[in-house]
């Protein structure tokens, strides 16, 4: 039991760091491209963000990949914190394959936008 505890609160502490590193990401990218209308010595920083996108797509994929890995462990963990019963739980934790196609089908469609880089 003191070991599941444990497990859970390094999962939470996980996530909670990946969420708040890709908050940070957003959010930096999003100043950058602010500033990038307003002075022209911010190219320079955002070519270097465009350097580094192609290793933050790798960590979009990584965070998606330990999300569905761990998927049984963070739907227990949120099901103990907000006291689910056993059939919500069960239910939950069979959809993790459908949450993952539309996770990746959002990512390919809207983020990576390939329907629109395959017709230009």
């Amino acid at each position: 039991m003191a070991g599941s505890k444990r497990a859970h609160r390094y999962l939470k502490g996980s996530l909670k760091f990946l969420v708040i590193t890709t908050l940070v990401i957003i959010v930096s990218y999003g100043l950058l491209n602010v500033v990038a209308e307003t002075q022209e010595t911010a190219s320079a920083i955002l070519q270097g963000m465009g350097a580094i996108e192609s290793k933050l797509r790798y960590l979009r994929w990584l965070v998606l990949a330990v999300i569905i890995i761990f998927w049984d462990e963070i739907i227990q963990a949120i099901a103990s914190y907000k006291k689910l019963d056993e059939p919500q739980t069960l239910y939950a934790k069979n959809m993790r394959w459908r949450i993952a196609a539309y996770i990746i089908a959002f990512d390919i469609f809207v983020v990576e936008a390939l329907p629109a880089q395959l017709l230009s």
